[in-house]
């Protein structure tokens, strides 16, 4: 097993995705080190109930003997998503791929959650400054009921931990290509 250290969030930065992307980062590095260390689950100890909440939205399943310490099989974490969703619309590296062999920047990504193999929710993953945005009608967990919208300028404020997650995603954006 792998154990995840207790993963947190600033108050200040909640609900905006930054636990999803540490969880995310923390599962694919278990994975990659998975076989070296014959490591079969990642597990958690959640500090209450509301982070118990968050892991179980992720799959996380808790023990019975002891409901805070939940646990994900490994190969829940390797499971890519089915050939259908391998596309460019869906799936990362295929969009990266297009990009780079073919020059087509993504619009957007469609983002998308599997159960034993079965789509149960699909949104768009909108590039910045847009925003996904239910359209009133519809399943809201099919992407097709979701459009990125742009928010108006006099709409939005931008308060200093914005600049830092923007530098900091610029910064991350960085990237060391190998001559051709």
């Amino acid at each position: 097993m792998t154990l995840i250290g207790r993963l947190a969030v600033d108050k200040q930065l909640r609900n905006r995705g930054v636990g999803a992307h540490l969880l995310m980062d923390a599962l694919h590095r278990s994975l990659s080190h998975a076989d070296e260390i014959a490591a079969m689950a990642v597990v958690v100890d959640a500090k209450d109930e509301a982070a118990a909440a968050f892991y179980r939205h992720y799959d996380f399943k808790p023990l019975q003997s002891r409901p805070r310490r939940l646990s994900l099989p490994m190969r829940t974490v390797e499971t890519e998503p089915p050939a259908a969703y391998r596309d460019a619309d869906h799936h990362a590296v295929s969009a990266v791929i297009k990009w780079v062999e073919q020059g087509v920047a993504p619009e957007k990504l469609i983002a998308t959650r599997f159960v034993s193999g079965a789509l149960v929710r699909s949104r768009p993953a909108c590039p910045y400054p847009a925003e996904a945005v239910y359209n009133g009608s519809g399943d809201i967990n099919n992407a097709a009921n979701f459009s990125c919208k742009t928010p108006k300028l006099q709409d939005r404020t931008v308060t200093e931990t914005d600049l830092v997650l923007i530098r900091n995603s610029l910064n991350q954006r960085t990237l060391m290509l190998p001559n051709r």
